[in-house]
């Protein structure tokens, strides 16, 4: 019996914890669906872990102006808000892309400090799916836009 309620007591905790999601703020202004947002702020949150700096907070604020920018390129630039854009091609599972993105930036210096940057406490991410007219290949683009510079 206490096997038992043990057993279920623990499939309950890793339940509970699994079904948490990341906090965010301004969420009235989101539009990016949550299972993004989640792995845009964990693909974040791991890095600046790792590096001994506090989390940042998505912002759905940041997620547009992350769309300006998307939209009218160099937007970000004349608000002094920092930027990162990468592109991806993927198959069938888009975030599995985003997601494997996140670990090959740890590897690029530019994204490192943009993502790891100190002074950064908020950010939020855009993303575009395209196809490649000459190669029929399937990208997505990400765009995130961060507080500080």
């Amino acid at each position: 019996m206490k096997v038992a309620l043990a057993l279920l007591v623990t499939l309950v905790s890793v339940n509970v914890m699994e079904a948490a999601e990341d906090v965010i703020e301004n969420p009235e202004k989101c539009f990016v669906d949550r299972h993004f947002r989640n792995l845009f702020d964990r693909g974040h949150n791991k890095l600046r872990l790792s590096k001994g700096l506090p989390e940042v907070v998505y912002d759905c604020e940041f997620e547009e102006h992350a769309r300006e920018e998307e939209e009218n390129n160099g937007y970000l630039d004349g608000k002094g808000y920092g930027k990162l854009v990468f592109e991806r091609t993927y198959d069938r599972s888009v975030l599995r892309a985003v997601e494997r993105a996140f670990n090959e930036l740890k590897s690029d210096p530019n994204a490192v400090a943009l993502i790891a940057n100190p002074k950064a406490t908020r950010f939020g991410c855009w993303g575009r799916l395209f196809r490649v007219k000459s190669t029929g290949e399937k990208k997505t683009r990400v765009t995130c836009a961060y507080d500080k510079k």
